[in-house]
This record gives structure tokens, C-alpha cells and sequence, in this order.
């Protein structure tokens, strides 16, 4: 028999875009958060002010940067091993489908 599972998802997108993201760390007073995002996006420093903005917040931040373009189900698994012990509040994707679909 399997399974369901039903997770609450918000998306975010298009102008404003961090300063809703905000909004929403503080509204669930989130201490952890985990962003997944692909390495080229946080070497041209994309991330650093969402980085900055949950920092305000007192949130700690947890930061998967090795996301691959249409991940197959092992690199997911990987991920997930790589991260089950981080135990976040929030779970934030930045960066395009493959990113969001990992998050």
C-alpha cells in the first residue's frame, strides 16, 4: 500500500521576490533553513541576499549548492542523505525547475 504526503508549498517569483520570502520566514518563525540552489547561481553571488536577509532574521542557513540539471531519483537520494540531519524549518529552492523540484 502506499504512501501520501501532503507539504505546504509557497512560491515565490518575479519582482519583490525576496522581500516576500522574508515576510514568510519571519510568519513561520523559522530557526533553520535549508536553501537548495545549482553552484553556478551562488558563484555569481544570486544567493547572497537571500542569504543576507534570512541572516537578519536570526535564522540559521544551511546551503545545498550542488543541485544538477534534471537530477535523476539517485543524485535526489544523495541529497537527501546529504541533508536528512539538518532538520529544517523551511526549505527554500532558488534557481530554475530542477532546483525548486529538489527543494
Amino acid at each position: 500500500m502506499g504512501s501520501k504526503q501532503q507539504l505546504p508549498a509557497i512560491l515565490h517569483f518575479g519582482p519583490k521576490t525576496l522581500e516576500s520570502a522574508a515576510e514568510t520566514i519571519t510568519q513561520h518563525a523559522a530557526k533553520q533553513v535549508l536553501i537548495f540552489t545549482d553552484e553556478p547561481l551562488r558563484k555569481l553571488g544570486k544567493t547572497e541576499a537571500l542569504e543576507n536577509c534570512i541572516a537578519r532574521t536570526g535564522a540559521k542557513i544551511d546551503i545545498v549548492d550542488n543541485v544538477k540539471p534534471e537530477p535523476s531519483v539517485g543524485d535526489v537520494e544523495k541529497t537527501l542523505a546529504a541533508v536528512k540531519n539538518t532538520e529544517p524549518d523551511l526549505i527554500i529552492g532558488i534557481g530554475g525547475g530542477s532546483v525548486v523540484d529538489t527543494a
